[in-house]
């Protein structure tokens, strides 16, 4: 099991559940693991890594946890943050603070470069995490509108748009001034 560097010289309380292992810290849960049944195996998580690896950046690539890392994460690290490794760990470090995951940083990358974004950069990542939530929340939140209530919006549109360019017209007309576009 996983215990963080903080707690390396402490006795800690680990209850081993049926399919889990959970890391106490008196009564703070600080790591949880799916437990593994063969002998020797390794359950390595990246987060509980990303505060070390904060420190010394440049061991990145070399861990055995970036090894065990998602393919496509790794990928991402290899195409636009491989010169940078504080960077991307800065990023994994905020996605995780932030209640995202890997995957959510992957899907977010892929957005950027679907709009033909060819340098990301960690903020662009950051606005698009946020703002793919942000997205979805809005979707669920807001009613439907009726195919009646489009059509009535449309019109009332329409009408305004009309309204304000025969007030402009009256106006350049009544102060002789030639609309140049």
């Amino acid at each position: 099991a996983f215990i963080y560097v903080e707690l390396c010289f402490s006795l800690r309380l680990m209850p081993i559940f049926i399919r889990k292992i959970v890391i106490l810290y008196g009564k703070e849960k600080v790591a949880s693991h799916q437990r593994s049944y063969c002998g020797g195996d390794w359950c390595i998580k990246l987060e509980h890594y990303l505060r070390t690896l904060s420190r010394k950046p440049g061991a990145l690539p070399h861990s055995v946890v970036w090894q065990r890392a998602p393919e496509k994460l790794r990928r991402l690290y290899d195409i636009h943050f491989k010169e940078d490794n504080r960077t991307f760990v800065l990023l994994l470090d905020y996605a995780r603070k932030n209640g995202f995951s890997g995957t959510d940083i992957v899907a977010a990358c892929k957005e950027l470069t679907g709009r033909g974004v060819r340098k990301i950069s960690p903020d662009q990542v950051k606005a698009m995490l946020h703002g793919s939530v942000q997205g979805e929340t809005e979707e669920t939140m807001e009613p439907p509108v009726l195919p009646a209530q489009q059509e009535n919006i449309e019109r009332e549109a329409v009408d305004m748009l009309e309204g304000i360019t025969a007030l402009m017209t009256g106006y350049n007309e009544v102060h002789d001034i030639i609309p140049t576009i």
